[in-house]
């Protein structure tokens, strides 16, 4: 464990923030659905920009989750639900911007939305487990 001086956090505070970027990664997928949902109403000719924004940053804090989990010395399944999302949402990136013009492309986009959210909601509930009633 790192003493207060020393520049790596402990093992506690980096199961803190894996907890925090799960919890902000099932935020903003939940916000991608409501988006793509209401594209019409809310944005008009740049809602499609924005789903893409938020796409991508939502692709960060992913990557950001496994870095962390990796570093923090997570259980195996939080690393392993972590890696899948990273690889999921690149894919479902892919599909965004593909399905613009290919409708095979989008027809996968949404299921495959459906399951990163089931997933991202089992990586928050697995992060909130971690470390808690044990010796970390």
């Amino acid at each position: 464990m790192a003493d207060a001086t020393s520049p790596v956090a402990s093992q506690a505070k980096l199961l803190a923030g894996y907890r925090a970027l799960a919890g902000l990664f099932a935020v903003l997928v939940l916000v991608q659905a409501w988006m793509a949902g209401r594209s019409d109403v809310l944005f008009g000719d740049i809602d499609i920009v924005l789903h893409g924004v938020v796409g991508n940053v939502s692709y960060l804090v992913a990557v950001g989750a496994l870095v962390v989990a990796i570093v923090a010395r997570a259980d195996k399944v939080a690393i392993g639900v972590s890696a899948v999302l990273v690889v999921a949402v690149t894919a479902q990136i892919g599909l965004g911007y593909t399905g613009r013009t290919t409708l095979a492309a989008a027809a996968w986009h949404i299921p495959l939305g459906v399951a990163i959210f089931g997933l991202a909601v089992f990586q928050l509930s697995q992060a909130l487990s971690l470390g808690r009633g044990s010796a970390r």
